[in-house]
């Protein structure tokens, strides 16, 4: 791609003084495309800034376990009382500017798992908190599959993680949900199902997150569902011989997903 001419129109358009609602898409693609150049540092600084001027509360950086404890204590307060059945009836989300915020804390998932891990948990705990308070929309897909991953692989608590990633899934089946399907899979065959659900199970359903990222144009959770897949079958003792078949496809299948990622970038 031309990334100079791409950073130049952007930086161009971000100079006007118009509201930062009508350059939001344009923040979303400058934060992708630093993502994109490993540059999270920038996407991460760019992201909260931009979270900030649509008048949201300040993200601490710097995260200690305290802090940690404390969100995760709201989080747990938030959800009291409510069933699977009471989150998946929740209005969806209307509000845009509530709909931008949660789109950055999405893109902050991303950025903070690789620059600042102490970050992660508080933005999927704002997330879940923000989806009870407001509504449903495709990010409070990552919301509750991070917050069950969190749960399962943080906490100890199995039962409540399965919870977690049983709403995340039924989260898809709303209108409009297509584009998380791949990535919302992802998130919870590898970082929920897998600690009480045999992994026969799982290899299904990472075909079909393949699938789904292939569709929709998630190319790097389709390439992480397949490549997750290969993992699977060796633990789940395959013959050898099927399973070295499958590699051998699934490792040409991701090196063309990467030279398409890259194309695209």
């Amino acid at each position: 791609g031309e990334l100079e001419i791409m950073e130049s129109l952007v930086d161009e358009i971000l100079s006007k003084d118009i509201p930062v609602e009508d350059k939001f898409q344009v923040y979303e693609t400058k934060i992708l495309a630093a993502m994109s150049g490993h540059r999270f540092d920038e996407a991460l600084s760019t992201a909260l800034y931009v979270r900030k001027q649509l008048g949201f509360s300040p993200i601490p950086t710097r995260v200690t376990k305290i802090k940690i404890i404390i969100e995760y204590m709201k989080t747990n307060r938030a959800l009291k009382g409510l069933t699977t059945e009471d989150i998946i009836a929740f209005p969806d989300l209307t509000d845009e500017r509530i709909i931008m915020g949660q789109r950055i804390m999405e893109l902050l998932l991303t950025v903070s798992y690789q620059t600042n891990p102490n970050l992660f948990p508080i933005i999927s705990f704002r997330m879940v908190r923000e989806s009870i308070k407001s509504g449903i929309n495709r990010s409070s897909c990552d919301a509750f599959s991070t917050f069950g991953v969190l749960l399962c692989g943080g906490v100890g608590d199995l039962a409540r993680g399965g919870q977690m990633g049983e709403i995340a899934l039924l989260l898809l089946e709303k209108p409009g949900m297509r584009p998380m399907e791949s990535r919302t899979i992802c998130n919870v065959e590898n970082g929920v199902n897998h600690w009480t659900v045999p992994l026969q199970r799982s290899l299904p359903s990472s075909l079909k997150g393949y699938q789904a990222g292939l569709a929709s144009g998630d190319i790097q959770n389709a390439a992480y569902n397949i490549l997750l897949r290969s993992f699977n079958l060796w633990y789940c003792s395959r013959p050898l011989d099927d399973v070295l078949y499958e590699l051998n496809v699934n490792k040409d299948v991701c090196t063309i997903l990467k030279d398409e990622s890259a194309r695209l970038g």
